[in-house]
């Protein structure tokens, strides 16, 4: 099986979709990255090609940018309401650089030739692909992807489907008519909104926190209160709160 991995974001998203591509890798199938080119450094030692063809932040939020520094961009409807984490996101996830993301990607996912398509949660250009090649798309797991609102998304992916020649499609879950992966059970999820139960998994542990149980030191903890540990605060000698 081929699979097209689009990430878009921050390292963060990357890690998330990493156990799962690697998953994929270990069990013979071929993986191709599209991404940033600030991101494409981080699938640099991973098996698959990486290409960078997605928009960097600054392209995404350039509508934005241009609206603050000239009153021109946008309707000053549309910029009022930023400020509502729903809204900023659906707007950044869905703007215009959708269009020209899918043309790019597209002529590199039809020589690829996916069987499927693995796309971070707020990334669309991957979901548009898919559907354009016909072939199933599934979300991976992003912290970002847990507060867009799929019907603040269906409008504004509507007018990218028809700039590009894509059908609209009138359920707002269609983001998610093949399913969707996260890192954690259902009952702890972080979504904001209803959208489908996942297929969840539970991400190894790095370094020192590979260990399958908690430190020694963790018996010295007060029995009151709540903990976490961290993999990267896993040489501290003080668990904190």
């Amino acid at each position: 099986m081929r699979v097209l991995c689009t990430v878009l974001g921050s390292v963060g998203h990357a890690n998330a979709v990493l156990p799962i591509t690697r998953a994929l890798v270990a069990a013979g199938h071929e993986v191709l990255y599209a991404t940033t080119r600030e991101l494409s450094s981080r699938f640099a030692d991973e098996e698959g090609e990486v290409v960078a063809v997605l928009p960097g932040a600054m392209e995404q939020l350039a509508p934005l940018l241009q609206y603050l520094r000239t009153g021109a961009g946008m309707s000053r409807e549309v910029a009022t309401q930023f400020g509502d984490p729903a809204f900023d996101m659906a707007w950044t996830a869905t703007g215009e650089h959708l269009i020209t993301s899918f043309q790019a990607l597209l002529p590199i996912a039809k020589e690829f030739g996916p069987d499927l398509v693995l796309r971070d949660g707020p990334e669309y250009a991957g979901c548009l692909v898919a559907e354009a090649l016909g072939v199933p798309h599934v979300s991976a797991p992003s912290g970002d992807g847990n507060i867009l609102d799929p019907l603040r998304v269906i409008g504004p992916l509507n007018e990218r489907r028809a700039a590009v020649g894509l059908p609209e499609q009138a359920d707002p879950l269609a983001i998610y008519r093949h399913g969707r992966i996260d890192c954690v059970p259902a009952s702890c999820s972080f979504a904001a909104f209803p959208i489908p139960d996942a297929v969840a998994y539970q991400q190894p542990a790095a370094g020192a926190a590979q260990q399958q149980s908690l430190p020694r030191r963790s018996a010295s903890c007060p029995p009151t209160g709540r903990w976490c540990w961290s993999p990267w605060a896993a040489s501290s000698r003080t668990p904190r709160s």
